[in-house]
This record gives C-alpha cells, sequence and structure tokens, in this order.
C-alpha cells in the first residue's frame, strides 16, 4: 500500500498532479449520478421527425464532470422496415487515451421482432449510463413521447447525492422520539414517587376528619375517590385518566374531579 497526498505548489517542478488525483478530492463527497438541482437533468424529449432533444444538466461519473448548457438535438437511424428495435441515449465517459472525453450520444439497438435494450458498456476506460430508452418501431418516421422511457434516477443513471443526504428527516424523529421517551420515562418516576407520598398525607388527614364528618359527607367523598383511577400533574394543575376523558379548550380534564 502507498500514501497519496496533495496539493503542494511545485518547486522547479518537483510536485505534478494528474486529472485523477485533483478529482479524488470528492471522493466521499458526491456520489456519481445526474445532478437534480442542475438545468433540466438531460430530460429527453421528442423532436421532429427522428430527432430527438436532450435538455441541459450536469453530472458527475467515474470522477469526471459533464455539463450540457444548451438543448442537444441527436438524430435516431432510419427505422427497420420490418423489425423493431430499442436505441439508448447515453452519457458517455470515454477516459482511453485516444479519445479523454464525454459526450452525450446514441446507442442503436439491435432490430428484432421481440427486442432488447442495448447492451450498456463499463469497463476500464469506456463507461456508458442511460438518460432514456427509445422504442423505434418498424417504419416509424415520427418519435412521440410515449416511445421514450426516461430512466434518470433509477439504479441505471441515479441522481449524484452527497454527504447531506446521509442525515435524513426520519433519524431526526427518531432522536426527537428517543429524547421524549427518556423524558416521559423520568417523569413518571417522579410522579410515582410523588404520589406515593400525597397518598399518604391524603389517606391521613382524610382518617383525622373522618369521624367529624356525616354519612352523606364521607359517602359523598369516598365516591369521588372511587371514580379516580390516576392522577397526574401538568403546569400545576391535577387532571386524572378515569374511563372518558372531557375537553376544554385544549385541555383534557377529569370529570370525575368536577
Amino acid at each position: 500500500m502507498a500514501i497519496t497526498y496533495g496539493f503542494y505548489n511545485a518547486v522547479d517542478e518537483d510536485r505534478t498532479y494528474s486529472a485523477t488525483e485533483f478529482s479524488s478530492i470528492l471522493d466521499g463527497v458526491v456520489e456519481d449520478g445526474v445532478f437534480e438541482s442542475i438545468g433540466n437533468k438531460f430530460a429527453v424529449s421528442a423532436g421532429s421527425g427522428l430527432n430527438i432533444n436532450v435538455d441541459t444538466g450536469r453530472a458527475w461519473f467515474n470522477r469526471h464532470w459533464t455539463l450540457n448548457d444548451s438543448v442537444l438535438t441527436l438524430e435516431l437511424k432510419t427505422a427497420e422496415s420490418v423489425l423493431n428495435r430499442y436505441d439508448a441515449v447515453i452519457l458517455e465517459i470515454d477516459e482511453s487515451l485516444s479519445v479523454r472525453a464525454n459526450g452525450i450520444k446514441i446507442l442503436t439497438g439491435t432490430p428484432s421482432l421481440k427486442p432488447t435494450y442495448p447492451t450498456i458498456k463499463n469497463n476500464e476506460t469506456l463507461h456508458q449510463y442511460p438518460l432514456a430508452y427509445v422504442y423505434v418501431g418498424a417504419g416509424v418516421t415520427q418519435i412521440t413521447s410515449g416511445n421514450i422511457k426516461s430512466v434518470i434516477g433509477t439504479s441505471r443513471c441515479p441522481y449524484a447525492s452527497g454527504t447531506l443526504n446521509e442525515v435524513t428527516f426520519t433519524n431526526i424523529v427518531d432522536q426527537l422520539v428517543a429524547q421524549f421517551n427518556s423524558w416521559l420515562d423520568g417523569l413518571s418516576t417522579t410522579y410515582a414517587n410523588w404520589r406515593e407520598e400525597e397518598s399518604e398525607l391524603f389517606t391521613t388527614w382524610f382518617k383525622s376528619i373522618e369521624g367529624q364528618l356525616t354519612e352523606d359527607e364521607a359517602a359523598a367523598i369516598q365516591a369521588k375517590l372511587d371514580k379516580v383511577t390516576d392522577i397526574y400533574v401538568l403546569n400545576t394543575t391535577l387532571y386524572c385518566t378515569p374511563s372518558a376523558w372531557t375537553v376544554s379548550g385544549t385541555t383534557l380534564v377529569c370529570p370525575s374531579l368536577a
């Protein structure tokens, strides 16, 4: 293994860097694909006759960027008289020494009664990514929008993504839920301790005055207590959870304490 690094100013040309080394600074920052926010994402549409149009867009594949800043018109080969075919509109990165260029072009498919998509190449120096597939029926002289199937944003030609995409709304919600549950657990423990202490105090007080109450007064108090299954404190106000709650404004209240 070797350690690579960069970049430093050259002294007497002792520091030189390749295009690959320069582009590698984006490794782990940008994942290959078409940028959703730049141009019209290479949208493919029907033109006149056998022409198709590729709209503006920018992409990053194999450490190379490709920018199309105006509508590009490409012409399909003449349709077969009997057989059908699929053509592919591709974005191509050719790293071979004799080419070293990117482009958007037509990859013509094989005519057949049951045609299939053209084979997309991806080897050491040639990388092809389909933007759309175009069905060229036998004898047709006009391509329509119904003949075009866009594959931008699919696994065949994904959208570019960055490190910020790793933080999703779901992750944020999960964190908030975990924090709320932790807070609720702490509140429940505090409430349980408070309830036990208050219950003992109330029982002691009630027994101290029970002999001073008439039978009707004692029965009325006991009847209210029997309805309460639990008591909560919210913003210094007592609430309970009997069999049925009522709503007062935006507050749930216990009818048994009325």
